[in-house]
């Protein structure tokens, strides 16, 4: 899962390495708001914590590689946990394991500022930042990044909010299609001043910002889509070796200065990925902690764990070794409402479904907790809803709501890749039926998932999810439930096609206000709320978690709340 607005990128939660994606399954209580713990029942938050000697190697064991680790398309969780290694941002989102999220300046020397309300911000960068090969690091290097994100037809995979948000009068394109055309709404004065023009008030500019868009670029080391393969280094960490499938090798850069770089501790000396390896295979080397992998971890959705080992995790040597945190991901089924038109029919299919057997299939408890919202207990203002369905469903319930009314047979678009998504759409298919409703799964291949739900032939309903890039809840309604630019249509990642033309407009609205992260948090908690048990366009499942087993010798181990992966930024290493 990926969250941005516009064009993002979303994959689904259970999928492999999916941008902001947590675990695969759900838990019957909803963890602690603003910490990676899931609670004395559901793991540690931390182990090993307060860890400080820098050196050692940690051993990272993946499937598969890596999508992008050039920053403009950096916008999976796999490779965003191994991008802030290699590359600094303007901000930074310091989300210490068990600790609440807050925003840093990091190439910035301070946060942002703004003269008219939030429309325009200005920021100055720290002095003496250098890249990996020793050249001065400037604002005209971060510039050239965020321009590079307007080459749309170039980078397809990263976060839109830079061309969705800025001031473009000029039409700008990246700087490969017309190199004499300036992105003029970024103006950088002299080597350490930035300035941003919005086209609209950003009141989350600072945390906006962070994304991976801002890490900067050198220009002459610009080589299109192979800077995948040779990121130049801002960061603590430089590429040694990199073998696509095969192996990712990060050394110390001696050219990051640490005393510039408070959010960053960068304690073991290198970082080896192997690739290639099976997921039950990782689930069982990272149970049995032998040789090398004592210093071992994995960046696979929840860890790569098999609900056949979930037994093994009891044993005491284990579960001193096993972690989990709540995630910024929430798991929903949307309804079609531009075909399934009636909300007295999609309030009846929210009350059939039981998401007790949702949670199942994803493991249980473990691995999150059923939700009434697709907005996170993560987020400032956050209060549970109480939508009035049964966690174990309520077929009867939708039986005597729809009073005899007569249901079209509804067709349920699954991905042909994903296991989980079939289970559950077999699970649904049960439900809507003791309900009296007909639900036909439809297989969808994979690679064109979320293309075909957000085209003309999107199914009556399917799997999707959400995951914030920042923790307030402008960064989750307005996208899952908006209105697009226009504000006549539904936002791309509104997959349920609402338009509500009360609610919608003041999504748009609340966006934008300058009230405190908190107010706007609760506001929006109420009009979600109101929008979800009035017109019932999605039915929100799963709050995920991240369960993961580590290396003996691992320390400081702790869920990313923004990666939904270990945090490879805190971690250390005995040695």
């Amino acid at each position: 899962m990926a969250a941005a607005a516009g064009t993002a990128l979303i994959v689904l939660v259970a999928g492999c390495s999916s941008s902001k994606s947590g675990g695969s399954g759900g838990g019957a209580k909803a963890p602690t708001t603003g910490a990676s713990s899931a609670g004395p029942d559901l793991g540690k938050a931390v182990i090993n914590p307060g860890y400080t000697t820098k050196g050692g190697t940690v051993q990272i064991l993946a499937n598969a590689n890596f999508e992008h680790l050039d920053p403009v398309q950096n916008y999976v969780t796999n490779s965003g946990d191994i991008g802030r290694l290699i590359y600094r941002t303007l901000t930074f989102i310091k989300d210490t394991p068990g600790q609440k999220p807050e925003i840093m300046p990091d190439i910035a020397d301070k946060l942002g500022t703004t003269s008219d309300g939030g429309k325009t911000w200005k920021f100055t960068l720290r002095h003496g930042l250098k890249f990996e090969d020793g050249s001065p690091l400037t604002a005209k290097d971060v510039k050239y990044n965020i321009e590079r994100s307007f080459a749309s037809d170039i980078y397809k995979d990263g976060a839109t909010y830079m061309p969705d948000t800025l001031v473009n009068a000029n039409n700008y394109a990246g700087p490969y299609k017309d190199p004499k055309k300036d992105l003029t709404s970024v103006e950088t004065p002299d080597d350490y001043t930035m300035i941003f023009h919005f086209s609209g008030v950003q009141p989350d500019a600072n945390w906006m910002l962070s994304l991976f868009y801002t890490a900067p670029v050198p220009k002459a080391k610009d080589d299109k889509q192979s800077y995948d393969l040779h990121p130049v280094a801002s960061g603590p960490y430089k590429i040694s070796k990199y073998t696509p499938d095969k192996s990712l090798v990060l050394v110390r850069n001696p050219n990051w200065d640490p005393a510039s770089d408070p959010n960053r501790p960068a304690l073991p000396d290198s970082f080896v990925v192997t690739e290639g390896i099976d997921l039950p295979t990782i689930s069982q080397r990272l149970i049995g902690n032998q040789g090398p992998d004592v210093n071992a971890t994995t960046l696979e959705n929840s860890g790569a764990i098999q609900n056949g080992d979930l037994p093994k995790i009891r044993d005491a040597a284990v579960k001193a070794r096993f972690v989990n945190g709540a995630t910024p991901c929430i798991d929903y089924e949307f309804i079609n409402t531009q075909k399934v038109k009636d909300p007295v029919i999609r309030h009846a299919i929210a009350l059939a479904v039981n998401r007790q057997g949702v949670q199942t299939t994803y493991g249980g408890d473990l691995f999150g907790a059923i939700t009434d919202t697709v907005i996170s207990s993560t987020i400032a203002g956050y209060k549970p809803p109480d939508l009035g369905l049964k966690p174990g469903g309520d077929p009867d319930g939708a039986k005597k709501l729809l009073a005899g009314k007569t249901v079209p047979t509804l067709h349920y678009g699954v991905s042909s890749t994903s296991v989980k998504q079939k289970t559950v759409a077999t699970q649904l298919q049960n439900d809507l039926k003791a309900a009296g409703i007909t639900l036909v799964i439809d297989t969808i291949p994979g690679k064109s998932y979320y293309k075909t739900i957000r085209s003309d032939a999107a199914p009556d309903m399917g799997r999707a999810g959400w995951c914030w890039d920042w923790p307030t809840a402008a960064s989750i309604v307005p996208p899952v439930l908006g209105l697009d630019s226009s504000g006549k249509s539904w936002n791309s990642n509104n997959f349920s096609r609402l338009i509500d033309p009360v609610l919608s407009p003041q999504i748009t609205k609340l966006a934008s206000s300058t009230d405190s992260a908190s107010s706007v948090g609760t506001q929006f908690n109420d009009l979600t709320n109101k929008l979800e048990s009035t017109d019932w366009p999605l039915i929100p499942t799963i709050a995920s978690n991240d369960p993961n087993v580590v290396g003996g010798n691992l320390q400081n181990a702790g869920v990313s709340t923004i990666f939904a992966a270990i945090d490879l930024n805190t971690i250390g290493v005995k040695h």
